[in-house]
């Protein structure tokens, strides 16, 4: 009887350990979520062949958190002038956080980058009033920063911005864009081209926004030839944060031009110096026996507005007090009658003198479309030897 009641106790006992143990088991615990352990992506068609608006229109983009973002817009071909950018809203203030983007010459279509996240995130698309349709696709990712390389490096490099506008007197609103400078400062080339001749009076403002007036004054301003085809103007280096570029003429015409800003990438913001930067050089022989004016070298080639970089003289000079100048223009019956300006005064080297003048670098600069010429002068003067230069 006792060893029974000994027993049961036993398993009494072991029944509340195990019904303890139950008790304080702890609870199955329900999912919680954690965040994003894997970067975002956003895939999303904004518009299939809508109509354009008759202003620009604001997309509201899909917010998941994406921090890169690239949108892609096609236009039909019945669009003239369109435009594309990313605009940013950060509690009640809406910003512009990516350049604004135009098709390339012959193209339809845009690409537009930005980065950073915002609470609101807007794509806005402009067809400058015309009729047409536009689709739009955007693509956003979390990621940190791409590297500058490959097309978001050319993305920042290469700015289409104008594209077939009609080049002519424009009394009220004439075409221009505002952007933001991709490394500070203006430092880079204009590629221009009419589809035809252009008219009179065509010319290119450059300017920082802050220093915005009238067009006379803007600090870099580019005359264009009204020659059809391509025309290289280069753009000096000065701080800006955002760039306004502005085209009127005073001549009216029906053709069109397209307009692409070619930035300098980062390394100094300056652009090359030609003489110096393993561009190709070119030579030409001097031998001139009499006072004369002589063409050292043609304007305008290969293209309207080639510049020419003197880079250097090596050669010999004699004859009775002889002399030289050096000066550019245009030809009307000399090759620098018209437009003459002089790149030097009137040099008098003792006969026999060997004149070695340069190879350090860019010594001369003579202005596109402007033909590059010598005056000798003195009694029988002789100037033999060769001249180095770059034509870009």
């Amino acid at each position: 009887m006792i060893h029974f009641l000994k027993t049961k106790r036993k398993l009494a006992i072991a029944f509340l350990g195990l019904l303890g143990a139950v008790i304080s088991a702890p609870r199955p615990g329900h999912a919680q979520f954690l965040g994003y352990v894997s970067p975002q992506t956003v895939q999303s068609t904004l518009a299939t062949n809508a109509a354009c608006p008759s202003t620009s229109t604001q997309i509201l983009i899909p917010n998941l958190g994406q921090t890169q973002h690239t949108a892609t817009v096609i236009f039909s071909s019945t669009v003239a002038a369109q435009a594309v950018q990313f605009t940013g809203q950060v509690g009640t203030l809406q910003t512009t956080v990516s350049d604004v983007g135009m098709p390339g010459i012959a193209s339809n279509q845009v690409t537009v980058t930005a980065s950073g996240y915002y609470s609101l995130l807007y794509l806005q698309v402009s067809c400058g009033g015309s009729t047409g349709t536009y689709t739009a696709v955007y693509s956003g990712a979390s990621s940190t920063v791409p590297q500058v390389q490959g097309v978001y490096l050319s993305s920042q490099i290469d700015k289409t911005l104008f594209n077939a506008v009609t080049a002519t007197h424009y009394a009220i609103g004439p075409p221009s864009v505002t952007l933001i400078a991709p490394f500070g400062n203006t430092a880079g080339q204009i590629a221009f081209a009419y589809s035809g001749t252009g008219p009179t009076g065509g010319a290119i403002y450059i300017a920082c926004l802050s220093n915005l007036v009238n067009p006379s004054a803007y600090p870099v301003s580019l005359t264009p030839s009204t020659a059809v085809g391509y025309q290289i103007f280069n753009v000096p280096s000065q701080p800006c944060s955002l760039i306004k570029v502005f085209y009127n003429a005073t001549g009216t015409g029906s053709n069109t031009f397209s307009l692409d800003y070619i930035f300098a990438p980062p390394g100094g913001g300056q652009l090359p110096d030609y003489c110096v930067s393993g561009y190709p050089k070119s030579s030409v022989a001097v031998a001139i026996s009499t006072a004369t004016t002589t063409l050292l070298v043609t304007g305008g080639t290969p293209y309207t507005s080639s510049q020419v970089y003197v880079c250097g003289f090596n050669g010999t000079i004699a004859g009775t007090s002889p002399t030289l100048k050096l000066e550019y223009g245009t030809t009307t019956t000399n090759p620098c009658d018209t437009g003459t300006t002089a790149l030097s005064g009137t040099l008098a080297p003792t006969t026999g003198s060997t004149l070695a003048i340069g190879y350090g670098g860019t010594i001369l600069t003579v202005p596109a479309g402007n033909n590059f010429c010598v005056v000798t002068g003195g009694t029988t003067p002789s100037l033999q030897g060769v001249l180095t230069y770059v034509q870009q």
